[in-house]
């Protein structure tokens, strides 16, 4: 709800308070970013040896610290300042909040909630708020005097509210995470040491069929030893080394990475300056921001059942394709009206998507290095949260916001067709190892 409040506010009260350039307000939004950036794989490490609980709290008090200095900002480095400070406290919540829902989605006692319904409903508590906030704008002026600081207070009062609650109610779920001793992951990737005695692994090593690489061969002994000194970190390292050789991951990160600077660029920054040119102001644009977050809202039914049905890798490709297209029709929109349905349209593109690329890494991540290997995705989002608000902004500044709209588009679709391409060689791939595997034991 907070994000709600302050997505549409910040551009508008940078340019019409501060008078920035696109620019300067792309650089804004990426201050963000950039904290988050440096702060992801810190706070990842901390929540899997200190727990989550503590990031749950401390992260919306130090978001509340950067509201009230993004209240009394009264410059271009005052604003920057506070926001970098509000990225900081987002990013220990963020971390604390999906390696708790990770844990409780795994944990084999809520069998009966499936990956991919936990995180869409996540999601749709996320964009419950997003659809309520934009909307609230409207009362905060009427009790304000039409102040446009006003919001800040909004969402410094609720980020506290957040850090209290937190603090008092949340649950520590780190001991989810080392309650069970095995676990398979999809593609048949053990997270943890086989049992199998140690000849009859060598011999599988040697033979064609066999279930490990000949490289692991190489280092089983060396393995063997520094497990004994010190299991659960060679067994933590050797998950998330699985983990980082996948193509695919690598993929979904980047997806990840390009959703997130068609989402701060496109989004956050092109859209309001383009409704600031068409003579909407910060109520208008809060309510279309409502209307889109609404939408999205509404999509989490349908993405939860395609996710369900088909898988969250066969849904992530098409979905972002379908955006990329909406994100087109927005630049080539002419009339107020068109230009409100393809922003709507634009989130209900997204919305179908929902959690699926979050889902598939949860469903692909090692369970004791799973902060680390969310971490990894949250940054490759921040590096898109980063980047994507100044490239836009200075290409709405030197060539134009239709200009601008078509680089975000042209950066989902290429994120789309690497992540078709990975999976697709991932699936070939796993079909040629269980040919192999059926052959050897055929031999036998």
């Amino acid at each position: 709800m907070g994000h709600g409040i302050l997505a549409p506010t910040i551009p508008s009260f940078a340019s019409t308070e501060l008078h920035l350039s696109g620019a300067q307000i792309g650089s804004i939004l990426s201050a963000f970013a950039a904290a988050r950036l440096c702060v992801n794989t810190p706070a990842g490490y901390f929540a899997d040896k200190f727990g989550r609980k503590k990031l749950l709290w401390f992260g919306p008090m130090v978001t509340t610290m950067a509201n009230m200095s993004t209240f009394t900002s009264g410059s271009y480095y005052e604003l920057l300042g506070a926001r970098f400070l509000a990225g900081v406290g987002s990013s220990m919540y963020t971390t604390g909040a999906s390696v708790s829902l990770s844990d409780i989605a795994k944990t084999e006692n809520k069998g009966m909630m499936n990956g991919g319904n936990a995180m869409n409903m996540h999601q749709g508590a996320a964009l419950a708020g997003a659809a309520i906030g934009p909307g609230l704008i409207f009362a905060m002026y009427a009790l304000g005097g039409e102040d446009i600081r006003t919001p800040f207070l909004f969402a410094t009062a609720l980020s506290g509210s957040l850090s209290a609650v937190a603090l008092y109610a949340a649950p520590e779920t780190k001991h989810l995470s080392s309650s069970s001793s095995s676990s398979t992951h999809e593609g048949g990737d053990e997270t943890t040491t086989p049992t199998t005695p140690t000849s009859e692994k060598k011999t599988q090593l040697l033979q064609p069929g066999g279930s490990m690489t000949m490289d692991a061969s190489l280092t089983l002994n060396k393995d063997a030893i520094e497990k004994q000194k010190s299991p659960s970190a060679s067994a933590d390292s050797r998950q998330l080394g699985m983990l980082v050789k996948r193509s695919d991951f690598w993929s979904v990160c980047f997806l990840n990475s390009a959703l997130f600077f068609a989402g701060a660029g496109g989004r956050g920054a092109v859209l309001p300056i383009l409704a600031i040119s068409h003579g909407m102001d910060a109520q208008n644009l809060g309510m279309l921001f409502s209307a889109m977050a609404t939408t999205s809202l509404i999509g989490l039914v349908p993405s939860s059942k395609l996710i369900t049905t088909f898988g969250a890798r066969n849904v992530i490709a098409p979905t972002t394709v379908l955006s990329s297209l909406a994100v087109m029709a927005i630049a080539g929109s002419s009339t107020d009206a068109g230009f409100a349905a393809a922003c709507v349209s634009w989130a209900a593109a997204s919305s179908i998507m929902g959690a699926a690329p979050m889902t598939f890494v949860a469903e692909i991540a090692p369970r004791k290095a799973s902060g680390a290997a969310l971490s990894i995705y949250r940054n490759s989002g921040d590096v898109g949260l980063l980047l994507g608000p100044v490239l836009s902004g200075l290409a709405v500044d030197f060539f134009g916001s239709e200009v601008a709209l078509a680089m975000n588009a042209s950066v989902l679709v290429s994120a789309a067709l690497a992540f078709h391409v990975s999976k697709t060689s991932r699936e070939k791939m796993k079909k040629k190892e269980m040919l192999q595997q059926e052959r050897h034991r055929s031999s036998k």
